[in-house]
């Protein structure tokens, strides 16, 4: 709920719902280093569950970057603003991506996928509670 409360802050929530601020949910492609990149999970698979690599251990993505059969710039990684800070959509594919920059003590700047978050979503998360998908709500006299 923390989470939640702090996407409909950061993004202008209650003024948008009062109607002083239009709704702004934008995507754009923007050159990010990689370094500034940070993971949206705690802990991630070591095998790819969809796209390319499919099954693939995350390692044999690190290999094909360090042997140039994959560019960097190709990974398509997707990625919210978040309290001031860049988080992957793509936690396999970053991991990869940094373990290479590790590997060549380089930073590259790849493009990434930008998006804002909506606050008008995250009210909706913090006040849903019911329990019977919206049919009916009790009232509290």
């Amino acid at each position: 709920i923390a989470v939640v409360t702090k996407v409909y802050k950061e993004n202008s929530g209650p003024a948008v719902l009062k109607g002083g601020k239009p709704r702004c949910v934008t995507q754009s492609v923007e050159s990010v280093p990689v370094s500034m990149l940070r993971f949206s999970h705690h802990r991630i698979s070591s095998k790819f569950g969809s796209g390319v690599h499919r099954h693939q251990d995350i390692r044999t993505l690190v290999d094909a970057l360090g042997q140039g059969s994959v560019n960097p710039e190709e990974l398509n990684i997707h990625a919210v603003y978040f309290d001031g800070r860049i988080h992957t959509l793509n936690n396999r594919r970053l991991w990869a991506v940094k373990q290479h920059c590790q590997q060549y003590t380089v930073d590259l700047w790849i493009p990434v996928t930008l998006y804002k978050l909506c606050p008008v979503t995250a009210k909706f998360f913090l006040g849903y509670s019911t329990c019977n998908e919206g049919a009916w709500v009790d009232v509290d006299f």
